[in-house]
């Protein structure tokens, strides 16, 4: 049976797309994690230079015993809170990667590996001639639901003839447990079958958040816990984001809950898509609709659109947002959005659709700003 590490080529959402300035004075930003053969032993974001300083520091900072050996010029650690190397094999033994633009990194010196902004560091129990990498962990939605799938890759070399043969399979990977989070906090958990896929209702649009994880005791490990994801599902079109999904989009965010209602709209009624956040957006203020009595909730939302309705949740400003494209009563409200860092990094035409790209960048300066 061949053992499997997670450690992905997947799209992190926190990483892609956005301009960073950071302060590389004490290192680099870097998400660390060490995992030992059955559990997670430690995980968070670090600043640091080197594979060897990061582990380090996230060793010190959660009181592990990290323990290193010298092995000819190179540095190898021999165990992690009393594990040691060869604990279940004479193979097995501690290893570690970084993924890097899409690209693992895992030289046999990988302590020594120098850092860049937004790498992985992993440090994992395994054995080096068993464990394969996991390159997949996709989504796709459909029908109100989204498919997971997890595949590997596992290469072998053969000598055929004169000379070696590369042959590499793709497999899914099975009995993994997909711990899926829904907007409004329910946890579901899911789990892989021999295709390496799990499929997940949707029970409304928002945020999702997702990992895998399963650990096999007694030997080293099959999977150790992956990354969070963060995924924006229930959209029709992701290039453009209608009214009431906009709407959908900031109650379910905010899990904001309804007032007293006293405005209708004569084409939102009850049974209509997004009705229940349509109407709590209204009871809470951030919507009123046009002068005719429609919302038009199925009308492509503007970024225009989306800022007006998002404004309603901030009431300060600090400075003017130097924008000539927005009418001059809703200069104020943009200006809000723009003192509480939401348009931070956005390219915004402010007529245009809004594709859930974008929506996904204003989530996470939304986080940054509760």
């Amino acid at each position: 049976m061949k053992k499997i590490i997670t450690c992905f080529l997947a799209l992190i959402f926190l990483c892609s797309n956005l301009t960073v300035y950071a302060d590389l004075s004490q290192g680099y930003n870097v998400t660390v994690s060490i995992e030992s053969y059955d559990k997670n032993l430690a995980r968070r974001n670090i600043k640091a230079f080197t594979f060897k300083e990061a582990i380090q520091k996230l060793a010190a900072e959660k009181n592990l015993e990290l323990t290193f050996i010298q092995d000819g010029h190179k540095s190898r650690i021999y165990s992690v809170n009393g594990i040691e190397n060869t604990h279940f094999g004479d193979n097995d033994r501690w290893l570690g990667c970084i993924v890097r633009d899409a690209q693992i990194l895992n030289p046999d010196g990988f302590i020594e590996l120098a850092l860049e902004e937004n790498d992985l560091v992993l440090l994992y129990y395994g054995d080096p001639e068993e464990t394969s990498i996991i390159s997949q962990f996709t989504t796709e939605e459909k029908n109100n639901s989204v498919l997971f799938t997890l595949l590997t890759e596992y290469t072998e070399w053969k000598q055929e003839n004169a000379g070696w043969v590369k042959n590499t399979q793709v497999f899914g990977v099975e009995n993994v447990k997909i711990h899926l989070t829904h907007p409004d906090g329910t946890v579901k958990i899911l789990n892989t079958g021999q295709k390496g896929t799990a499929t997940a209702a949707l029970t409304k649009l928002g945020v999702y958040q997702y990992y895998g994880e399963s650990y096999l005791f007694n030997h080293s490990p099959g999977i150790v816990r992956t990354i969070d994801f963060y995924e924006l599902f229930g959209a029709k079109d992701r290039s453009m984001i209608t009214r009431g999904e906009a709407a959908a989009f900031i109650v379910n965010t905010m899990k904001l809950e309804q007032k007293e209602t006293v405005k209708e709209f004569i084409d939102v009624t009850p049974g209509s898509p997004h009705y229940e956040e349509i109407m709590t957006a209204v009871s809470n203020l951030l919507i009123s609709g046009y002068g005719d009595g429609t919302f038009r909730p199925d009308e492509s939302a503007t970024m225009l659109d989306l800022c007006l309705m998002l404004s309603g949740l901030y009431s300060e400003s600090e400075g003017t947002y130097e924008t000539l494209d927005v009418p001059d009563w809703a200069q104020e409200r943009i200006n809000r959005l723009a003192s509480a860092g939401i348009l931070n990094g956005l390219e915004i035409d402010w007529y245009g659709p809004v594709a859930v790209e974008s929506l996904m960048k204003i989530y996470w300066h939304i986080a940054d700003s509760i």
